[in-house]
This record gives structure tokens, C-alpha cells and sequence, in this order.
């Protein structure tokens, strides 16, 4: 809904669905009929107005509650600025094997997460690293 590059094949199960729970499509072997909730979420979404009508009968719930704070950084060559490209926050290090300097970043949070203690392990910090083509993920990832 509302995605050209991909989200097809989830409105055709969504579709599906709704016919099946408006009762057009029955099961085929009772012919009993079906309630049907269906939960979605997303947190990239970004308009739910259109996503609401295409399903008639939706309920939309959103909330900004992030148990966790959301930082975000911009890494252009060898420096780390802020998400809004305001400031360079500090120069990345180079490591070997690491010409992007990804693992370096990748590395810091990682040892944060294992310096507060065990007891800390479920509330660790993550690291999401977005890359521009599928090779670059690839080679990231190795």
C-alpha cells in the first residue's frame, strides 16, 4: 500500500484476507465462516491514512514511547557527524581490514554493551548499519 518497489505481495495476503473475513470466501471443506484479526506494525511506515482507508474497517494505534533512546549518526568518509549533519562528532579510527571504518563503530557499542556487566545483557545497546547497495551489505556483513 502506498510502496511501488515493494508491499505487493502483502496487500495480495491482506486482500485475501479481507475477502475471506467479509465473509465472500468461505472455508472450503465446513463452509464455516471466520473472524480474522490481522495486527500490523511498522516503524517506517510513513502514512497510515492511506494503509487505514485501503483496509475500511482499521484501527490505527501509533505512540512515540521509545523504551530506549534513538541516536542516530552519519558516517561520510573517515568522520562521524550528527544525524543532522550539523556537527562532525569526532573523527573514526582506522583499523586494518576495515577501510570503510564500519567495524570500528560497530566495535565500540559492542564493547559498552559487555563493560556494563551481565546484568546489563538484555538492556545492551545495538548497532544498525544502513548501506546504499546490496554488495556493500554484503561486504559489511563479512
Amino acid at each position: 500500500v502506498g510502496d511501488e518497489q515493494r508491499g505487493h505481495i502483502l496487500e495480495l495476503i491482506l486482500l485475501k484476507l479481507m475477502l475471506f473475513a467479509t465473509g465472500r470466501v468461505t472455508s472450503a471443506s465446513s463452509g464455516e465462516l471466520y473472524q480474522l484479526q490481522v495486527v500490523c506494525m511498522s516503524a517506517t511506515l510513513p502514512s497510515l491514512d492511506p494503509l487505514k482507508s485501503w483496509l475500511l474497517e482499521a484501527d490505527v494505534y501509533t505512540t512515540e514511547f521509545r523504551p530506549v533512546p534513538l541516536e542516530y549518526f552519519v558516517k561520510v568518509g573517515p568522520r562521524l557527524h550528527s544525524g543532522d549533519l550539523d556537527r562532525v562528532v569526532r573523527e573514526i579510527p582506522l583499523l586494518q581490514g576495515d577501510p570503510d571504518r564500519i567495524t570500528a563503530l560497530v566495535w565500540e557499542v559492542a564493547q559498552e554493551a559487555c563493560s556494563v556487566g551481565d546484568d546489563a545483557a538484555s538492556n545492551a545497546t545495538g548497532v544498525i548499519v544502513f548501506c546504499a547497495t546490496k554488495a556493500w551489505c554484503e561486504k559489511t556483513a563479512v
